[in-house]
């Protein structure tokens, strides 16, 4: 078996993994605590709000599932980077929001590009090899309840001395550190032959994707005034994922690696 050349700079490659891995995990974290704040500055009712993270997760979905294929396109460094400018962009947005469906458009935004770094975190991590593997794979988890951790303490911080939109401005500064460790990056080889999917599949998948978000979702507001629309979600996401999964899911060039997963680690 062909093994990884020598990583250079060992410990700088596992800082940059982890500059990229703590992005989301604080950000997310960091609005949780703050919710009732950033409602309460939008002026949005907890139903308003839960649909900025309807949107996120949603976007999220389709983002992980192209995650390889545009990474295998654009190269490791460059998916990172483009997926920064996008999570950069709807930091900035979610920030200047001032009502709530600017803020759900932002949170959209942010999905598409914040998907991207835990993916692409834990692929950098399969270059280490034996016991350095392990360590890099606990510093990994630390690096993700660090970042859940230190979201509501700075969290706390900026509600106290600024205002809730420093809870969005605050992840800049982190978003800065990930971009400066981008070269220190390492290239995956692309999938030989290249992973193709039909273009159909991206559709069910996002129909899919949206109808159980939105599922979600709504069950806390409707769940005894209007058991139709509930209904009619999950027909709607059982119908759009079975169409997924059996119509698209073996014509996928990648559909080998897919039988991977069929083992009890998974």
């Amino acid at each position: 078996m062909a093994t990884s050349p020598r990583l250079p700079s060992p410990g700088l490659f596992l800082f940059s993994i982890m500059s990229i891995t703590v992005l989301e995990f604080f950000q997310n974290s960091q609005l949780n605590f703050a919710a009732t704040y950033v409602m309460g500055g939008l002026g949005a009712t907890p139903e308003e709000y839960s649909y900025g993270a309807m949107a996120y997760g949603a976007c999220a979905v389709v983002a992980i599932f192209k995650h390889r294929w545009l990474s295998d396109r654009l190269g490791v460094r460059r998916f990172v980077a483009i997926s920064l400018v996008i999570y950069t962009l709807g930091t900035a947005l979610c920030a200047l929001a001032e009502r709530p469906p600017l803020f759900i458009l932002a949170r959209a935004i942010q999905g598409v590009g914040g998907a991207t770094f835990f993916a692409a975190a834990r692929l950098q991590l399969n270059r280490f090899e034996g016991k350095d593997r392990l360590l890099a794979l606990l510093v990994f988890g630390y690096t993700m309840m660090i970042g859940s951790a230190l979201g509501p303490l700075l969290g706390s911080y900026m509600l106290q001395r600024y205002s809730w939109r420093w809870v969005f401005w605050s992840v800049l500064p982190f978003v800065l550190l990930a971009a400066a460790c981008l070269p220190r990056l390492q290239d995956i080889p692309p999938v030989d032959p290249p992973i193709e999917y039909h273009p159909g599949a991206m559709v069910w998948l996002l129909v899919s994707a949206f109808a159980l978000q939105f599922l979600f979702q709504q069950t806390p507001y409707d769940f005894f005034s209007r058991p139709g629309l509930l209904l009619g979600l999950g027909g709607l996401w059982l119908v759009s994922g079975l169409i997924f999964l059996f119509r698209y899911r073996r014509s996928a060039s990648d559909t080998p690696y897919w039988d991977h997963l069929v083992q009890k680690r998974y």
